[in-house]
């Protein structure tokens, strides 16, 4: 694993992300709501979030247990509710949080209501996407049972199938 450098400039802009694995950049959001609870020593959170800057009007779901584990698209078709629209990553990919002022790491815990986040994707070995490893490590493994892995996508990705 080599190092991730992040130049950041202006309001959720990366530049350059400099490393030897592949790292996507699912968007740069802003918090809108956090619920969490408590549960089986697990804090269970969906956080709402929608899109700033190339990314506005798109609106994702994070799902988390202590750590992200599922990022999906909201379909914002219906203006009466939204409706869970494709995945974006999910485990054993790594979902990051990274403040888009300081460029530190967010974690589950700390994210807060009008946050401005960068999402970032880091793919998992491909070692740990084997069927055998996707019992433990994939999202069945923590609860996501209606949830089947596929390669992260960005918002841009998905554009088509949910205009």
């Amino acid at each position: 694993m080599g190092t991730l450098y992040l130049v950041h400039y202006y309001t959720c802009t990366i530049t350059y992300v400099y490393t030897y694995v592949r790292i996507i950049y699912v968007a740069c959001i802003q918090v809108l709501s956090v619920d969490r609870v408590s549960e089986k020593g697990f804090t269970k959170s969906v956080v709402i979030v929608e899109g700033l800057d190339e990314f506005l009007g798109h609106r994702v779901k994070i799902l988390a247990k202590n750590e992200n584990y599922i990022i999906r698209y909201l379909d914002s078709s219906s203006a009466a509710k939204l409706k869970d629209g494709p995945v974006l990553a999910c485990t054993p990919d790594l979902i990051c949080a990274i403040d888009s002022d300081e460029g530190f790491p967010i974690t589950t815990e700390a994210v807060r209501y009008g946050m401005r986040v960068a999402v970032l994707v880091i793919p998992a070995n491909p070692l740990l996407k084997t069927p055998q490893a996707m019992r433990v490590v994939g999202p069945a493994a923590f609860g996501f049972g209606d949830i089947q892995y596929a390669p992260p996508q960005t918002i841009k990705d998905i554009r088509h199938l949910v205009a």
